[in-house]
């Protein structure tokens, strides 16, 4: 048994936060979120905590983190943990117990050799409530001279309760200085045009919950008025995702003009019990630029859904596209990573393969020999029915086909029956609307959450060891992955302007620079950017490294050798390819 004293400074304004230990022992609640030790405060910003450690012997080696935490109660009294800030060095503190009394002063939270390394923290027991504003989302049905800047508060409050008891709501505008999230201003924020303004409120009970969204009218003297107001209840917000036409009205009952507000629900991941461990699974791009095979060998099917030989290297075999075949042959050529992309069917199973839709192949109720294709949502079909579906990819029935070139490999699988040292880029799929009108796919209907939690649940349950970066085009889906959990990193995919590409409708992804704030603003690693944005502008590359961000690109012209080896000079960390030698013919 040892007395250990630990202490630490961190200078905490609020009330009903403390700092907590987390370590790897029973008595510092073995990592588990739920496990962590509360401090004292002292004054001064000075914290404290005492505990035997009856479970370790002097001499041994304790690890442990400091986080900064609330404990509220729900109605029902059920206490709760929730994460504020956490250490995320690469390494946790170390304590050498040489003795059966030990005091330890660790100095500044977040600070350890010299390093400054905190994170905000992750969902635990709440939920996050997002408003979304953009593209001026307000519409006034009589103009006055009087209204000529509008602009927005939201009050999250418990139903019942008195409306100075508000729960806290922040606020961030996706731009150059307003990105990183804070408390709103006591007379809200004046909107610009087309801006990008973001409310985020936590909460614990969401049934109930309401959020009332003040328009404002700033007037040129300094004032601010009330225009009206929408009242959002936490029961209106279904899913995990979607638009709100709200008409907003006076203190008359006037219906004053219209609001559009796009919601996200972000709810923590369910079976999974977070752990205060944190590992760098992104360390091995410091050192070189990393050869990703796109959907591991290349992409093999084009023409309508038939097989071509993808690439410019040739071999006796083709490689058919995210296959457990193709990620094994992309190890054998020299990739550091593949990329494939996952989709979650029916029954809820994870599986891997790019496209909506299934192109499967009917035959003709009369043996005559012919077959017809029709695309069937992937969604559409449980596992079962995939493993044995026939698609115009292949001459044969996907039973039939050998199990390594076998289409839809459960993601479970593919962890399992691919060596270790490889490692992942798993693109959540997930589809989009585009600037003309049309959506990536009109009829997809799985909800966010159910796709990024099952994905989710399959990598913490398989991934062991194995190095993963999770990444998509929805900035949204990104929030969500980087929001349930803390082990795996995300980068945002994107693609600026290109006559290549029907572009995407999301402004959060219409520029490298509103990519690049967004990405700041959600604690993300970095981009996945599409190659032509940094050929166009090479400065955008600095751009990014000097906002402490990593910057992979993908493109069809990543398989051109000169191309390739211009933006590695420039610094670029990771190369998704269709010709994963590129990469080892340049080193």
């Amino acid at each position: 048994m040892v007395l250990v004293n630990f202490n630490i400074d961190a200078d905490i304004t609020d009330p009903n936060t403390v700092v907590v230990v987390s370590g790897n022992c029973q008595e510092l609640g073995r990592w588990l979120y739920n496990g962590v030790k509360s401090m004292s405060r002292l004054g001064d910003g000075r914290w404290t905590l005492e505990v035997n450690l009856n479970s370790v012997d002097v001499g041994s080696l304790i690890e442990y983190r400091y986080a900064i935490c609330s404990f509220p109660t729900e109605k029902d009294g059920q206490a709760n943990t929730i994460i504020h800030k956490w250490e995320t060095h690469m390494e946790p503190r170390v304590l050498s117990l040489k003795g059966e009394t030990v005091y330890t002063d660790d100095g500044c939270f977040g600070h350890k050799d010299g390093i400054r390394s905190v994170r905000g923290g992750w969902l635990t027991d709440q939920s996050e409530v997002r408003l979304m504003l953009h593209s001026n989302p307000f519409e006034l049905f009589i103009k006055t001279k009087e209204v000529t800047k509008i602009g927005f508060r939201v009050k999250a409050n418990h139903i019942c309760q008195r409306n100075d008891e508000c729960i806290p709501t922040q606020i961030k505008v996706v731009n150059e200085d307003e990105y990183i999230a804070k408390p709103q201003a006591k007379n809200g924020r004046h909107y610009k045009n087309n801006e990008i303004m973001v409310f985020s409120s936590q909460v614990l009970e969401l049934q109930n919950t309401v959020f009332v969204i003040e328009v404002l009218s700033f007037q040129e003297h300094g004032d601010v008025n009330i225009l009206g107001q929408v009242a959002v209840l936490g029961t209106m917000l279904t899913k995990t995702r979607d638009d709100l036409h709200c008409p907003v009205t006076n203190t008359s009952g006037e219906v004053v003009g219209v609001l559009q507000v796009q919601y996200v629900v972000i709810k923590p991941l369910p079976k999974c019990s977070s752990l205060c461990t944190f590992q760098n699974p992104y360390q091995w791009t410091s050192t070189r630029c990393l050869s990703v095979g796109h959907r591991g060998m290349g992409v093999s099917f084009k023409n309508k859904g038939l097989l071509y030989e993808s690439g410019i290297r040739k071999t006796a075999q083709t490689f058919i596209e995210n296959t457990i075949g193709a990620f094994k042959g992309a190890v054998e050529a020299g990739a550091d990573m593949v990329e494939f992309d996952v989709h979650v069917c029916k029954d809820h199973v994870p599986v891997v393969y790019h496209d909506y839709n299934v192109p499967v192949c009917l035959q003709m109720a009369e043996d005559t020999g012919k077959h017809l294709q029709h695309r069937i949502l992937l969604t559409d079909f449980s596992f079962e029915e995939l493993q044995s579906v026939q698609t115009t990819h292949t001459a044969k029935r996907n039973e039939n086909v050998k199990d390594s070139d076998r289409l839809f490999p459960p993601l479970t699988k593919v962890l399992q029956n691919t060596p270790i040292q490889l490692a992942f880029n798993v693109e959540i799929k997930y589809p989009l609307h585009n600037v003309d009108g049309t959506n990536e796919c009109p009829d997809y209907s799985m909800d966010m959450s159910v796709l990024v939690d099952n994905v989710l649940q399959v990598l913490i349950e398989h991934a062991q060891s194995r190095n993963i970066i999770i990444t998509c085009f929805d900035p949204d889906v990104c929030t969500l992955v980087c929001m349930k959990q803390n082990r795996f990193p995300v980068m945002l995919i994107h693609c600026g302007p290109t006559e290549k590409y029907i572009k995407y409708a999301d402004p959060r992804i219409a520029t490298v620079h509103s990519a690049m704030h967004w990405v700041l603003a959600e604690q993300l690693v970095g981009l996945v950017g599409h190659v032509d944005d940094y050929v166009r502008d090479e400065s955008l590359i600095k751009l990014i490294h000097d906002a402490n961000l990593h910057l992979f690109i993908w493109g069809e012209d990543n398989k051109n050798p000169l191309l390739v080896q211009d933006m590695i000079k420039k610094g670029v960390e990771g190369v998704v390819t269709d010709d994963v030698t590129v990469l080892p013919q340049l080193a």
